[in-house]
This record gives structure tokens, C-alpha cells and sequence, in this order.
């Protein structure tokens, strides 16, 4: 079962794989200005190795429309690196 939590009133999904394996589903951006806007979903597959967490797969993909409404992203603040931290000590 996924756990669910919320973030800056944007839903965030993380989902164990395994015992060192975790998906993180986000609504994310892209980009280099100050304003980026969060209009993407993205995945990210992290494994445990030595007790720290490392990315080993991203993807990035637009929004369709009808999901736009569905989330607010200009709350969408919380930073990828807090969201890890918190994943400290978590045991799927």
C-alpha cells in the first residue's frame, strides 16, 4: 500500500519497491529562471545503498489538461532534498 502524503497542498505518493527501493511520485517543473512552473509530473525510483538514498531513475512528463485543475501548483515549494530527508527512516 502507497503511503500518501501532502506537501503544499500538492498530493505526493511514495510507494516502496522494495526493502532499498522506493518510487516518489511529484508535480514538479523544469527550468533555470526564479519562476518555474510546476506543471509536470515527475517519477523518481530511488535506491538505498550504505544507508543513503541515490537516484536511479527519473522521469519527467507534461501535465495534460485535465490534470492541471486537479493540482495547485503554485503551492508546490517543497524542496526534493526535504522529501528525502524525510525518507531517513523509512522501512517499507
Amino acid at each position: 500500500m502507497a503511503a500518501r502524503i501532502k506537501d503544499g497542498g500538492i498530493p505526493v505518493e511514495v510507494r516502496p519497491l522494495g526493502e532499498d527501493a522506493i518510487s516518489i511520485v511529484i508535480v514538479g517543473g523544469v527550468g533555470k529562471s526564479m519562476h518555474i512552473p510546476f506543471d509536470k509530473l515527475q517519477t523518481f525510483i530511488f535506491v538505498k545503498r550504505a544507508g543513503c538514498w541515490f537516484c536511479a531513475a527519473f522521469q519527467n512528463i507534461w501535465m495534460s489538461r485535465a490534470s492541471k485543475p486537479t493540482f495547485d501548483a503554485r503551492t508546490m515549494i517543497q524542496s526534493l532534498g526535504a522529501l528525502l530527508s524525510r525518507l531517513q527512516g523509512h522501512t517499507p
